[in-house]
């Protein structure tokens, strides 16, 4: 601003100078004395100054010299000009290529520099290395960003240091630095490292600091600098926490791995082009009559020399490049052939199971894409079987559920693949509209060896059975494990038992031949004798009776699920066998239980209602009854519960049965109790209430309070004026309240009304007060008075607001839910303003692992921890909300896509490594999408469409990272995660 100022001084100056030399000019021509330069009035006297008494000048010398001062003065601005374009020109390149924090280079400025150099000295030998801190968030945590930015001025220090003439050292993202190293030997390179990080290391004993190196030595100057400093990073990355060797070094078998990489995707892309890729058919028998019922499609690359390679070595790369719709859809398309084939061919089509991986919930055309290709050929939807793997339930289950709704409606049958892989839950049975549940067949092939397998699988298909699901078992391969799910009540079963996987005319030919061993098969597994069971379990009773029969299978089941259940028998009066939910919720043992009389720890006045009970299913005039009742815990704690009795059938005693289903509601009727308990609070406090009437003269603008408890009266004059210095009211509400004044007084007749706001007149604190006013007219309809009362409802008030805070909030985040922000942000994009907004969705990687590993507490706690991250990095101004089981939102008003991409960063950085009571340390990634709202008219659906799309393109490219939505990226990759066979 200075030298902007200084520029216009001199400017100015040498204009006026200029003009003073024409006028001078002028003068010769007119003025008799040509030593007087100008003439001015003063006082109606004609003034002259002489300035130059001794000095003529012709007007050729006036010309002359005026040139001479133009030219001059043209050359000192374009001087000017030229230093305060350097300047600008300094500062500019210092905010492009140089980081602010350690004045080192940053990225740009490091890839100029470094070009220029290697352009100069192509001939010499360089490195490019690459290091950050280990552990620096924890670092940034423990310690404070103020000293995690002194430890990042230290490190550029030490660069600066230790570089020589041909070395430089930028600062690419947080922790994150590259040194350009020049005519060094490998061995060299790598002592003068351990001297590097040992001066940054020992200058900070206590912090236990480690710094991890990878080198990648540039070995052809005409490659892209950005390509080395990825290969550094790529070695860094493999000593990741490595004390004892924090340096590696990028070599030949990561560049022929990277080599491999790019042509196995060039291959596979090449291949679908082609349509190499076809299905091959894996028969599914019935157990009950050892028949062909349909057929799982399984995708096989047939390649150019005959060999034909399996999904496990292709699906994986197809996903991570984003190809695996294109490929589910053309797998599709091939089967619909073939079952029109076996049509034309007189043929009786069978059920076929085609696997689409989770990236076809995220197309809105997925099932109108399906139905068009049936149509086209004149397929019945009804013989297609569309399945899904588990991992579509940690997705959006909104969209899970509509696109199976979506499926059945147009005929398709929806099954859920590799149930018992590691995600399963009862939730996924209860709340989803399935078809058939397919057991996994990792999970059968112990069940030669594991009783707990074979008690669990028995549970799951009973399970199904009750909720009238079919099930399916992959992966049989001997003739034990037929023997055992048939005896189980499996429905159908694949694998190498029955076949192998076969092409399409191989098909035909199987079915004729598997008839004829269908018989005789099931003659083999009549022979078996497993646990003694009879193996004709399609009858309701006998299903039931051989759960109560097989106590461990009965655990597996029952434990599994959150009510308290129990088989009683009736005719006994006691306790069959019973769950640990039960005991729980009771607060007693299973031996307690087992051994008492119930009416023991029944409430007195609820043992009546459950004596009819008992009565009624015991005689037969009802077979099921729902009641509420109370029971004592041994500490004499009332268990408020929600109890249904259903009847059992009968033990192979001949005992008829009843189980008993116990809801804990205790905490909903306390809360409920409590509820009911401060509404009649507020009634005896609304008695009793310190009330306050007062009385405005609108005349003498007064006001008259008088306490009615303690009877004190308090006058304030030029009360309208009063209030906005008054310290009585709530500096915001006394606005309002000042408006609703006077339009009472302004109104002919008077305006009566209320106002709540937070006032002082019942204490030293503010607190919510209901004003109540009505006017005092004259004959003509003029406000003399305005009277009223103030009372306070400060607890009905601030009980309101928790609630309706309450609503909105996620029980175990305390961030906002669902539903809250869907309704915010929507009110948002609503309105017609220029702002631009920005969404981000966040997924955390594998985190169904550390529920699998170390249980859903260590779970929760870690859920919890990545909330803290987010809302302590956000700003009070964003929308953070839980919107998922491990999937977030954080809604940016008023942002740019700059300002999401930093608090993508930080977040990334942030939530790498969690400490969990009684566990330890356990490792998070988070995968980021971001989408821009930048005028645009976007629904709150699309605008989070596009953010998962973006974050799932980022999962499946690496995951730990962010990736910005845009059409021309969006549009080229389909994400997903599938297992395949």
């Amino acid at each position: 601003m200075y030298k902007r100022r200084l520029v216009y001084g001199i400017t100015r100056g040498v204009l006026s100078i200029l003009c003073v030399l024409i006028y001078m000019m002028s003068l010769t021509t007119v003025d008799p004395y040509p030593y007087t330069i100008f003439t001015y009035l003063y006082n109606s006297t004609i003034l002259s100054v002489n300035l130059l008494p001794t000095l003529s000048l012709s007007l050729s010398d006036y010309h002359n010299l005026i040139i001479v001062f133009i030219f001059a003065t043209a050359a000192l601005i374009l001087f000017v000009a030229v230093i305060i374009n350097m300047d600008m020109r300094k500062r500019v390149e210092k905010l492009l290529y140089f980081d602010t924090l350690t004045g080192l280079y940053n990225r740009a400025g490091f890839e100029k520099k470094a070009r220029k150099i290697l352009n100069v000295a192509s001939a010499r030998r360089f490195f490019v290395v690459d290091f950050d801190i280990n552990k620096f968030e924890h670092f940034n945590s423990v310690r404070g960003y103020d000293e995690g930015d002194k430890l990042l001025i230290e490190c550029a220090r030490a660069i600066t240091l230790y570089k020589d003439n041909y070395e430089i050292g930028a600062r690419l993202e947080a922790d994150h630095f590259v040194i350009l190293a020049e005519n060094l030997s490998m061995s060299n390179l790598v002592d003068n490292l351990k001297v590097f990080s040992d001066a940054i290391c020992n200058a900070r004993p206590l912090e236990a600091l480690l710094l991890t190196f990878g080198i990648c030595e540039i070995n052809n100057p005409n490659l892209s600098l950005a390509l080395y400093i990825d290969r550094a990073l790529v070695a860094k990355r493999t000593l990741k926490g490595n004390r004892d060797n924090n340096i590696a070094i990028y070599d030949e078998s990561f560049h022929q791995q990277e080599i491999e990489t790019t042509k196995s995707t060039a291959r596979l892309i090449d291949a679908i082009n082609k349509r190499e890729f076809i299905p091959y058919y894996q028969p599914k028998v019935s157990f009950i009559t050892g028949e062909v019922t349909g057929y799982e499609a399984l995708v096989r690359w047939v390649q150019k020399d005959g060999s034909v390679l399996g999904a496990n070595a292709f699906v994986p790369l197809c996903e991570k490049i984003g190809v695996i719709g294109t490929l589910d859809l053309m797998i599709f398309e091939q089967v619909c052939d073939d079952i029109l084939n076996q049509i034309f061919s007189g043929g009786v089509p069978k059920t076929v199971s085609i696997n689409f991986s989770r990236v076809a919930l995220l197309d809105n055309q997925f099932v109108s894409k399906l139905t068009n290709i049936c149509k086209e050929r004149g397929i019945d939807t009804g013989n297609i079987e569309i399945e899904f793997t588990e991992t579509i339930f940690f997705g959006d289950k909104e969209m899970m559920e509509n696109a199976i709704s979506k499926l059945h409606y147009a005929g398709f049958t929806v099954a859920i693949d590799d149930f018992g892989s590691g995600y399963s839950s009862l939730n996924m049975l209860k709340d989803s509209n399935f078809d058939v549940v397919k057991l996994d067949k990792e999970f059968l092939s112990v069940t030669s060896a594991s009783a707990k397998s074979k008690a669990i699988i028995r549970s799951v298909i009973a399970l199904a059975k009750d909720l009238g699901l079919r099930t399916v078992a992959e992966g049989i391969e001997t003739q034990e494990q037929f023997g055992f799910l048939r005896e189980c009540g499996c429905d159908d079963g694949q694998g190498y038992y029955f076949a192998k996987p076969m092409t399409k005319e191989d098909t035909g030919k199987y079915t004729q031949e598997m008839a004829v061993k269908a018989q005789q098969r099931l003659v083999d597994v009549e022979k078996l004798s497993i646990n003694d069971v009879d193996i004709n379990l399609q009858k309701d009773m006998r299903i039931r009776s051989s759960i109560i029969k097989d106590k461990e299978r009965f655990k597996t089941v029952f434990n599994l699920v959150s009510l308290g259940l129990s088989i009683w028998s009736i005719e006994l009066n006691n306790v069959y066998e019973l769950n640990d939910a039960t005991c729980r919720i009771l607060g007693r043992s299973a031996e307690e239980l087992l051994n008492s009389q119930w009416r023991s720890f029944v409430y007195a006045d609820d043992i009546p209602l459950i004596a009819n009970s008992y009565e009624n299913l015991k005689s037969g005039q009802i077979e099921r009854a729902e009641y509420n009742a109370r029971f004592y815990k041994p500490n004499g704690q009332i268990v408020y519960a929600e109890v249904t009795d259903m009847s059992f059938g009968y033990s192979d005693d001949g005992d008829k049965l009843l189980l008993l289903a116990i809801n804990d509601i205790t905490e909903k009727t306390l809360q409920e109790q409590e509820q009911r308990d401060m509404r009649e609070r507020y009634k005896a406090i609304e008695k009793a209430i310190d009330e306050v009437i007062f009385d405005l003269d609108v005349a003498s603008d007064t006001m008259t309070f008088l306490k009615r408890r303690d009877n004190k009266e308090i006058v304030i004059k030029d009360y309208l004026q009063y209030i906005r210095k008054s310290t009585y009211m709530y500096p915001e509400d006394v606005d309002e309240w000042k408006a609703k004044l006077q339009m009472c007084i302004d109104t002919i007749g008077g305006v009566s009304g209320r106002y709540e706001c937070r006032n002082k007149y019942f204490g030293d604190e503010y607190i919510w007060c209901k004003c109540v006013y009505s006017p005092v007219c004259d004959s003509r309809g003029q406000v003399k008075h305005i009277i009223g009362k103030i009372e306070s409802i400060h607890e009905e008030k601030e009980f309101l607001l928790n609630l309706k805070q309450e609503v909105n909030l996620d029980p175990l985040t305390r961030l906002y839910n669902k539903r809250y922000v869907k309704e915010k942000v929507s009110e948002i994009l609503a309105q017609d303003g220029k702002d631009s907004n920005m969404c981000m969705m966040m997924d955390l990687d594998d985190f169904h692992s550390i529920n699998a590993q170390y249980g859903h507490v260590a779970g929760d706690e870690v859920i919890k921890k990545f909330s803290s991250i987010m809302v302590s990095l956000s700003k009070t101004s964003d929308i953070v909300a839980r919107v998922g089981g491990d999937e977030f939102l954080i809604f940016m008003p008023n942002s740019s896509e700059e300002d999401a991409k930093l608090l993508a960063q930080a977040i990334i950085k942030r939530a790498g490594k969690f400490a969990v009571k009684g566990i330890g340390i356990v490792t998070v990634g988070v995968s980021i999408g971001i989408a821009s709202h930048n005028r645009e008219s976007l629904t709150y659906e699309t605008l989070v469409s596009r953010a998962d799309s973006a974050m799932y393109f980022a999962k499946n490219h690496g995951k730990n990272r962010c990736k910005v939505y845009t059409r021309e990226n969006m549009s080229k990759h389909v994400f997903g995660t599938d297992r395949r066979t």
